[in-house]
Formats: C-alpha cells, sequence, structure tokens
C-alpha cells in the first residue's frame, strides 16, 4: 500500500460501483436520486444515502451530465467518511479533483480524509495546493502545520 500513482486510490474507473447494488429503480432519474440521496444524508441515514447516491452516479454518467456527477461524488465522499470507509470517499474526491484539480472544498475534503488514514505526506501535498489557491484558507492553514510534524 505505497499510495503510488498507480494507487487504485488515484480514481479507477471503478469508484462509481458498488458491490452488489441493484440497479436504480424504474423511473428514477439522477436528480430525483440525488435529491433522495442528499435527504438521506442530511437526516444521517448514510446507507440510505450512498444507495441513492451511487444511483445517481450512474444515472449521470448514461446521460453525461458531468457536473451532476461531480455534485454527487462530493456528497457521497461525505457519506463514506461518516460510515468510516476512508478509501471510498479518497476515490470519490480524487474523482472530482481528476475534473476540477481547483476545487478547494475537495482538496481540504481528501487532506482530511488522509489525515484520519494517517497518509499525513499526501493530505500535506493536497493543503499545500490549497494555500496557493486559497492563501486565506484556515482549515488549510491550521491543519498543514499539523500534518507536517506527523
Amino acid at each position: 500500500d505505497d499510495w503510488g500513482m498507480n494507487s487504485e486510490f488515484h480514481g479507477g474507473n471503478d469508484t462509481t460501483e458498488l458491490e452488489g447494488l441493484p440497479p436504480p429503480p424504474a423511473g428514477v432519474s439522477a436528480h430525483s436520486a440525488m435529491s433522495k440521496g442528499t435527504d438521506s444524508y442530511k437526516k444521517g441515514q448514510f446507507a440510505d444515502a450512498i444507495k441513492w447516491l451511487s444511483w445517481a452516479v450512474l444515472l449521470f454518467e448514461k446521460t453525461r451530465d458531468v457536473n451532476g456527477c461531480m455534485e454527487v461524488l462530493t456528497c457521497r465522499a461525505s457519506c463514506y467518511k461518516e460510515v468510516g470507509e476512508y478509501k471510498k470517499a479518497v476515490a470519490d474526491c480524487t474523482k472530482v479533483l481528476e475534473h476540477d484539480g481547483k476545487n478547494v472544498a475537495v482538496l481540504v475534503q481528501r487532506a482530511l480524509l488522509y489525515e484520519s488514514m494517517e497518509k499525513y505526506k499526501l493530505g500535506a501535498e493536497d493543503l499545500r495546493t490549497v494555500m496557493k489557491l486559497d492563501p486565506g484558507n484556515r482549515v488549510a492553514r491550521s491543519t498543514i502545520h499539523r500534518l507536517v510534524k506527523m
């Protein structure tokens, strides 16, 4: 587990697939699946949220709605974090960052996930990128000092 560029966490194509996930219910649109997923997330029903958000990703990919897909992946990463699935959360963040490498919120999210996984060097790299993009970012400023000491 060297976390090099060939690692599965640097955005493999499998981040949208969930083992055992049945196909989305008939007639469900990507937007309605996303809405149900975000509602479940807000209620703390993370397993349901992950299911609905995973369906939303699949449906957005079918319609080639990249922006919708990126929004859903960002939310699903938060759900994975809440249930302790840090590697899956990192994979979703990475997929978003492959599309938009300057997304400060997702860079911070991934850095904090790396910290939770004790991957301090990778977290610090993301925070350095944040500091270049948004020098006044308080979370990045306070966290980078902690990670560099690790």
